[in-house]
C-alpha cells in the first residue's frame, strides 16, 4: 500500500488537511474561523446520529468496527458510549499511528494497520460496522460489504456514511471528472486510480436501506431552516 498511502498523504497535505494533535483530539469541533468548518459541522451530526441509532439498538456490551478509520477521532468519540468496544483499522499508517498515539488512553478502542480483506477477524463478530468517508477507496461495493458481512452479528448492521453516492451513470461521471480535476490541481493526478464514484444501483444486491437522503424535502428543509444540523450525504444501512 505504499503508493496508495504517499498518494493520499500527499493530496492531504495540499488539501490542508494534516492535523496537529490538539486539532484532532478535539474533533468535530472546531474553531469557528476554520476553513473546513462546515465540512466538520456534517461530520458532527454524523456522529451524534450514529450514536443515538447504536445507543437504542444496542443494549447490551456491544463491539464496533470502523474500516478506513484515519486517525480515529469518529473511533474514540464512538468509544464514549457506554458498554461499547471499537476496533479501528486502515493501512494509512502514519494517521492510524497518530489516533493511537493520541488516543492511547482509551481502553475500549483498538487501533489495527492492515487490510480488511486479509485481517483474520473472525473471533470477534461486531454489532455494526462503519464506513465513514471511506467506502469511495473500495473499488467494487459487492466485495467490501460481502466481506463485512461475514463479520456482523445476526441483525448486526453496516453504515455508510459521509460519503458521496450517485443516482445516476451521469452523475458519477460528472463526479469523476470533477475529481479528476481537483487531483490534478492538487498536484498528483495519480489519486484518481484511488478514488471511486459508486453509485445506489450497486447496493441492490443487499438488504439494504436509505436511511437518510440528502435529497429528500425534509432535509432540503432542514438545510435551509436548521443549518447547524446540515447533513449532506446519505446514510445507508446494510442490515445482515
Amino acid at each position: 500500500y505504499a503508493e496508495f498511502e504517499e498518494k493520499y498523504l500527499s493530496l492531504r497535505s495540499a488539501e490542508g488537511r494534516n492535523y496537529s494533535d490538539t486539532f484532532i483530539n478535539n474533533l468535530p469541533v472546531v474553531p469557528r474561523e476554520h476553513p473546513r468548518k462546515k465540512e466538520w459541522t456534517v461530520r458532527s451530526n454524523t456522529l451524534k446520529y450514529l450514536k443515538q441509532f447504536i445507543s437504542k439498538e444496542c443494549k447490551k456490551t456491544h463491539f464496533v468496527l470502523e474500516v478506513g478509520c484515519g486517525n480515529g477521532w469518529l473511533s474514540h468519540n464512538l468509544g464514549e458510549l457506554p458498554k461499547t468496544e471499537v476496533c479501528c483499522i486502515d493501512i494509512n499508517r502514519p494517521e492510524l499511528v497518530q489516533g493511537a498515539r493520541i488516543f492511547e488512553s482509551d481502553r475500549n478502542v483498538s487501533f489495527i494497520h492492515g487490510d480488511i480483506f486479509t485481517l483474520n477477524l473472525e473471533t470477534v463478530q461486531f454489532s455494526a460496522i462503519i464506513l465513514a468517508g471511506s467506502i469511495q477507496y473500495f473499488p467494487d461495493v459487492s466485495a467490501i460489504l460481502h466481506r463485512l458481512l461475514q463479520l456482523l452479528t445476526p441483525g448486526g448492521k453496516i453504515h455508510i456514511v459521509d460519503s458521496p453516492i450517485y443516482s445516476s451513470e451521469e452523475d458519477a461521471l460528472a463526479a469523476k471528472q470533477r475529481s479528476a480535476h481537483h487531483f490534478e490541481e492538487s498536484g498528483d493526478g495519480v489519486m484518481n486510480q484511488y478514488y471511486f464514484h459508486h453509485q445506489f444501483k450497486h447496493f441492490k444486491e443487499f438488504d439494504w436501506q436509505l436511511l437518510y437522503d440528502p435529497h429528500s424535502w425534509i432535509a432540503k428543509v432542514e438545510r435551509l431552516f436548521m443549518p447547524g444540523a446540515m447533513r449532506i450525504f446519505p446514510w445507508i444501512v446494510i442490515h445482515h
